[in-house]
């Protein structure tokens, strides 16, 4: 094999890595949000029905509604940040020029 062949070579293997190590960070931040998602919906319903289903002179109230909002805070901006993973990102170069120098 000739020097350009071997180069064109490790430039090829080097973009199949870079390839692989997105493809493994989008299916993390899927997982991510899959999971943000219906702990965020759970959260919400059985918060609900158990700020209803408390009475008004429950001691711990404002407490148990603070920490449910909080919560479903946590998880919305878990959910952002997952849809934000999701975007398309430009790049000067399609992979990382510093390997080769």
């Amino acid at each position: 094999m000739t020097t350009i062949d071997l180069f064109l070579d490790e430039l090829k293997s080097e973009y199949d890595r870079e390839f692989e190590l997105k493809s493994s960070l989008e299916n993390k931040a899927n997982y991510i949000l899959i999971a943000a998602g219906v702990t965020l919906s759970l959260l919400f319903s059985f918060g609900s029905m158990m700020v209803g289903t408390l009475t008004s002179n429950y001691e711990y109230l404002n407490l148990v509604i603070v920490s449910l909002m909080l919560g479903v805070v946590t998880n919305g901006i878990s959910v952002l940040f997952s849809v934000l993973g999701f975007s398309i990102k430009h790049y000067g170069y399609p992979f990382p020029y510093h390997v080769f120098f």
